[in-house]
């Protein structure tokens, strides 16, 4: 109910308002309130919830760069050991043919040699023989000493 008084009549004019429609209205102010209040929530959750991805992006990021740097290092590592150890190989290759080669050289040098060996010794045993051993002791001494 709402009253005016008119001075110049003195008389008190009264409205008697309905109040299912004061209801209506305080009910939708209210509803207008909790749907504001739901929506502020409802921001609220979407602004935390993109907060704790944008953190958990960056820690994965950190993450795999971590994991990254770790990998090129343990590479590095690796291709220097490569590096080593084909320097190594090619050095024992180097080695290896070295070996090869003095081996053929000293037999190319012995074969020789020993069979000359062979021959002075055969023909001081046949120069004993034929000439007896002592006419010849000095050539038999001489070629005793060839072979030594």
């Amino acid at each position: 109910m709402q009253s005016v008084v008119l001075d110049d009549l003195g008389w008190t004019f009264t409205v008697i308002t309905p109040l299912q429609s004061v209801i209506n209205d305080s009910r939708t102010v209210a509803n207008y309130t909790l749907a504001g209040c739901v929506a502020l929530f409802l921001l609220g959750l979407l602004l935390r919830e993109r907060h704790l991805k944008n953190q958990s992006r960056q820690e994965t990021r950190l993450a795999l760069q971590q994991a990254n740097d770790q990998l090129e290092h343990k590479v590095q590592q690796r291709t220097e050991a490569l590096r080593a150890a084909q320097d190594e190989l090619v050095q024992a290759e180097k080695l290896a043919a070295l070996g090869r080669m003095s081996s053929v050289l000293v037999h190319e040098l012995n074969q020789p040699l020993t069979a000359m060996r062979t021959y002075v010794s055969i023909a001081r045993h046949r120069m004993v023989q034929l000439l007896g051993e002592a006419k010849n002791s000095e050539s038999a001494g001489a070629l005793q000493e060839i072979l030594t």
